[in-house]
C-alpha cells in the first residue's frame, strides 16, 4: 500500500468515527468501513489511484 492510500483510509475511518459520534476516536469498524468504501465502493479507478490495484478485499 502506498502513503496516499494509507492516509486515505485513516482519514475517511476518521470521518466515520465522527459521524457515529465519537469525534476522531477510530475503532477497528471504522477502518474496515472506510477500507470497504475504498476496494469495494470506490472501483478500480480508486484502487489504482491509490496505490491498492493488487489488493482483493477478502
Amino acid at each position: 500500500m502506498s502513503a496516499t492510500f494509507i492516509r486515505e483510509l485513516l482519514t475517511r475511518a476518521a470521518l466515520f468515527a465522527a459521524d457515529a459520534g465519537r469525534g476522531t476516536a477510530v475503532g477497528e469498524e471504522h477502518l474496515r468501513e472506510a477500507l470497504h468504501e475504498i476496494l469495494v465502493d470506490g472501483g478500480p479507478l480508486t484502487r489504482s489511484l491509490l496505490g491498492a490495484q493488487a489488493h482483493r478485499p477478502s
